[in-house]
Formats: C-alpha cells, structure tokens, sequence
C-alpha cells in the first residue's frame, strides 16, 4: 500500500512489465488512472485536466523515470485526509501490452506527524548512545561510560556523579552543613521523650510558659487597647465610628466571639509575640468589618455609621457583633487556610459558617427582613411616618 500525505501534490510510482516478455518497459507511453475507493468521492475518476472527480474513467500522464519505473503527479486538490484510492497503469502502444496491476492508496497526515514527533524528541544523533534511550539510561545510572555527547556537549553533566543513582548513593550528603544528620534526629527523638513537648516553648524562637502567661494576664489587666504596653490606647481614626475607636466593635467583643488564644494567633503573622503589632492587627480587622459591613449596608433604610440614637450613639448589638465575627473571619484568613477535613484530609475553612451567617444577616437587613433598633435614614423615617 502506498502513503500519500493530504493537502499536498503526491506523485505516484508505478512499475509496468511486458506482458509479452516479462522486462521492463521503458518506452513509448503509458497513462495512469486514479479511483477513490471511499469518501464522498467513492467510485469517481481523477480528471487530471480539471482537477475534479468524475463519474468516468480519466487517463492521467504518467513520466518514464528507469528502468519499468513510471509515475504520475496528482494534484493536492485530489487527497483527503483517511480516504483510500485505488491507482493502475496501462502500457498504450499497439504492440508491447504490460501486465496490469493496481495500487492501493491511503491518504493520511503520517508523514507530517512522525516529523513534528522527530522535531520535540530534538535533534538527537542517533549513534551509539546518543540516542533518547542513551540519554534515559545517563541520567538514571551512574556506570561508566554512558553519559551521551549530545547531553555532555556544552555542559559538565556526567551521569557518574549527575546521575539519580550516583546522588542517591552519594552519603556526603547526609552530613553535609544544613542538613540533619541520623545522629541530630536520634537526639531529638530521645530529647522529646524525656521532657515531653513543654521544652519545646524553650527553644530559641519560641515563647516560653512564662511569656504566655505574662501576656494573658496583662490583657486581663488592661483590655485589648494597651496591648502595646503603653499608656496611651492605640486609636484609629474609622469614618462612622461610634462605640469604639477601630469601627463598630472592640477588641474585646473579638475575644468573646473567638477566644483569646485564637485572637492573638490570628493575629500574629510574624510569630514573635510583638503586643504592638498583634493590636494593630486587630484593629485593622475591625477597620476592614466596619467598611465591608457600611458598603453591603448603603442604599438601605438606615443612617450609616449604624447608632441606636440614644445620647451614646450606642452601636446596635446586632452590627456590633456582625462586626466581631468578620473581624475575626479576617484574622483568620489572613494566615491562610491551615485547617483540614479529619475524614477527607481536604483543607478547610472553619470559620466559613461564620462569614456566611454575617452576610445572610446583612441581606437581610438590607433587603427588610430583618430589623434593626437603629437610626433610620431622613426618607425611610418619612415613607414610615406617610404608611
């Protein structure tokens, strides 16, 4: 079977033998013919003169080349791609017959492809090891001598010591600086079964029991706006801020929704227990609650910043605990999702009911379905007031 490419002019090779004698021909003329065999061309004729399949049987010139060899150049018009063809010849003197026989044809994009798959495997010489075998085999195996020149050429690899076996057997590696050696790991082993995990707080880097302890009881003491040990609380200036110098809540109404441990490792993102840092941290939250709560809230019936009215300009609880859980949402997710699924192993969210609960309660109350003991806005109180 011959192999044509589509889309391209194909020529066709043909031997033709003297039926008389059994040699080759070599003279005089010969014409060729072309069937498609399937398709939507099945049983039609190549035209050569128009380029076009017909219903009859059409000669095609065919070129003497050597020897019986004759061929005939068919126009790219002619080939689809998966179509099978059917191609003979016949001998047109008076005198000297051939013996007619058929070729068959199948039209397929082969060629190209084997020739964009030579082009990614790369250019490859061929010989001896240089071949995608050789270039396997040098960079798993350290024996001697396989490192291929197409790999070694412009490079320093050498599969002897390059290779995955040679680093794999490597044993420097195992006391090389920066890196722990068996006898390092043995002594942790043995260190933590005799003081339990508690000598762990000790370490450089760590808090100790103490620092924990000092720092929770200061709190205590002080309330979360001294957390940065000085006198004077730490104030953000928030746009609508009414019961609290952050936004809508304190850092105490964060605490009571969260828990104080899980407050201050939220908010602690360089780890090093900075009292400073970790108040500015929940502030800033209560800044971002406050501003996500006012911009869901805008266009609804109430005043913004939310008050009850009263002479304080009381925050209602409902927003201020709104305000709490996104704050602490916000703590949270700033260090990343670090929790997982015990059946699945899957990270989680474990604050998403939270977040979720805080945005139902707020379309809620924009949409009037909820209630709020709050300031309404001047055409809200009117439209009440008219009903």
């Amino acid at each position: 079977m011959l192999i044509v490419s589509p889309g391209v002019t194909n020529t066709i090779m043909h031997s033709l033998v003297g039926i008389a004698d059994g040699l080759p021909i070599t003279g005089g003329s010969a014409s060729g013919y072309l069937m498609c065999v399937t398709g939507s061309n099945a049983g039609k004729y190549w035209d050569a003169s128009t380029n076009t399949w017909e219903a009859l049987s059409t000669s095609i010139a065919m070129s003497h080349l050597a020897a019986g060899e004759w061929c005939s150049v068919v126009d790219a018009s002619a080939w689809d791609e998966g179509v099978r063809y059917r191609f003979w010849a016949v001998e047109a003197s008076a005198t000297r017959l051939d013996i007619q026989h058929g070729e068959d044809i199948l039209c397929t994009a082969f060629a190209a492809s084997t020739a964009t798959i030579l082009a990614r495997l790369g250019a490859w010489t061929g010989t001896g090891i240089n071949t995608v075998l050789g270039g396997i085999r040098a960079l798993a195996a350290k024996a001697a001598a396989l490192t291929p020149s197409d790999l070694s050429d412009d490079t320093t690899f050498d599969n002897t010591t390059d290779s995955q076996e040679a680093i794999r057997d490597n044993t420097a590696w195992n006391t090389a600086t920066g890196f722990a050696t068996p006898t390092n790991v043995t002594d942790a082993r043995d260190h933590i079964e005799s003081h339990g995990d508690t000598e762990w707080l000790t370490a450089n880097g760590f808090a100790t029991l103490t620092n924990v302890t000092d720092a929770r009881d200061h709190i205590e003491t002080h309330g979360d706006a001294n957390w940065g040990g000085g006198a004077t609380p730490l104030v953000v200036t928030v746009p609508g801020s009414a019961v609290s110098p952050y936004g809508y809540c304190d850092g105490e109404d964060v605490i009571q929704c969260y828990g104080e441990r899980n407050v201050e490792a939220w908010a602690d993102l360089d780890n090093d227990g900075d009292e400073t840092k970790i108040s500015n941290r929940i502030a800033q939250a209560i800044v971002s609650a406050t501003a996500h709560i006012d911009d869901t809230m805008r266009d609804s019936i109430y005043e913004i910043p939310f008050t009850t009215g009263d002479s304080d300009d009381t925050v209602p609880r409902t927003i201020a605990d709104l305000c709490a859980m996104l704050a602490g949402v916000w703590l949270y997710e700033s260090r990343g999702v670090v929790d997982f699924d015990p059946n699945t192993g899957q990270q989680v969210h474990r604050l998403s009911w939270q977040r979720r609960r805080c945005q139902d309660t707020l379309e809620g109350l924009h949409r009037g379905a909820l209630r709020l003991d709050a300031v309404l806005t001047d055409e809200a109180a009117e439209d009440e007031a008219n009903a």
